[in-house]
């Protein structure tokens, strides 16, 4: 048998170095799957429903975005209570809620139904909601979500404030850049339907963030920090955000953690709101869901957290093929909860391959 010369030797050296730096993210976090798409539960509030302004509120997403003036109407129904039947101020059962806006208890109207409105100015505010006895006729005092007492407690929900859109000035608010949204009446059939234009209106406010609250958590897993926009200019920042958006994520997060039976699985956001201007400097769409607040550029990053697409798929790549086990979640999100949107894939990026996901009302594909 002839040795191996040199060059051999340095061939078989150059496929060991390329063997390792394609094992380097190594898909630890996450296990080979069936093809089956599987069905997460869909979470509640344990032992009751609520619902604001006619609106049933997800415990995956418990934020309200509201302006200020706006009407607070909320009813909250217990699990056991009976749909009718309960004349309009009875209470049922032996207990009843008080509901606490930022510190104040709201005016209860009967069948456990309360209303208000919105009085304070932008910001973040706590909305509490207390299970009491009926003796005690005066709403109690707000207790600490982690503080004694907390058998006592229903589910606190957060309560955003927005500056309204009529505060933007000549593309600015404040001193922070927000650009000029584009007139949807202006838009070709194909890129936007006649249906579906009430969706291309510019967004009814903005979410200030600020050092103090960007690390605040708007749905289960994720943050205000996760959906700013990527300019470099002071605090504080505005934002536009679409609870629907919220929501689509909180259960693409639950088929991940089923796929992957990873209990801290999450997703990376590389991109979520985007002002006009901004949106403009990288050569985004004009139309982008971006600039609306309702859109996220995403990808797995767990093992390593390196900024990199993982290999979700197990199948020693890091493809398009891995963000195709994220599509298909998508398909069966869409379908199941009513939230159509944009999909598009990008088979190569910075981070690697990523996927575009949006709630604009219709369903677009890329």
């Amino acid at each position: 048998m002839p040795y191996p010369t040199k060059s051999t030797s340095l061939l078989f050296l150059l496929l060991f170095v390329l063997f390792l730096i394609g094992c380097a993210k190594s898909p630890v976090a996450f296990k080979p799957r069936p093809a089956t798409i599987l069905q997460p539960p869909a979470p509640e509030f344990s032992g009751m429903r609520i619902e604001v302004n006619g609106q049933k509120i997800s415990p995956m997403v418990p934020t309200l975005l509201m302006l200020p003036e706006d009407p607070l109407d909320i009813r909250i129904q217990d699990e056991n209570e009976p749909t009718s039947g309960h004349p309009r101020n009875s209470r049922p059962n032996t207990e009843s809620w008080s509901v606490v806006f930022n510190g104040h208890p709201m005016n209860y109207i009967g069948n456990n139904r309360f209303s208000g409105t919105i009085s304070e100015g932008p910001g973040l505010y706590p909305l509490k909601i207390e299970n009491r006895p009926l003796s005690n006729q005066n709403p109690v005092s707000p207790k600490s979500i982690q503080g004694p007492g907390r058998e006592n407690l229903g589910p606190a929900l957060l309560v955003i404030v927005l500056h309204p859109f009529s505060r933007v000035m000549d593309g600015y608010i404040d001193r922070f850049p927000i650009g000029f949204y584009p007139d949807p009446e202006e838009a070709p059939e194909k890129v936007i339907p006649k249906i579906a234009r009430s969706n291309y209106l510019p967004p009814k406010g903005f979410i200030e963030v600020n050092a103090s609250n960007l690390e605040r958590f708007v749905s289960q897993h994720y943050r205000l920090r996760d959906f700013i926009s990527h300019l470099n200019v002071p605090f504080p920042h505005y934002i536009a955000l679409s609870p629907a958006l919220l929501l689509k994520l909180e259960w693409l997060t639950l088929y991940l953690k089923q796929y992957s039976q990873n209990p801290e699985a999450r997703l990376t956001i590389l991109s979520g709101f985007r002002t006009p201007r901004y949106n403009q400097t990288v050569a985004g769409a004009l139309w982008s869901r971006h600039i609306y607040g309702d859109a996220a550029d995403l990808i797995v990053d767990l093992s390593p957290e390196d900024g990199f697409m993982d290999d979700l798929n197990c199948d020693g790549l890091i493809d398009r093929e891995d963000v195709m086990v994220l599509a298909r979640f998508i398909e069966e999100v869409d379908s199941k909860t009513g939230l159509r949107g944009g999909m598009g894939v990008f088979d190569r990026g910075k981070n690697g391959p990523s996927l575009h996901i949006d709630t604009r009302g219709f369903n677009a594909r890329w």
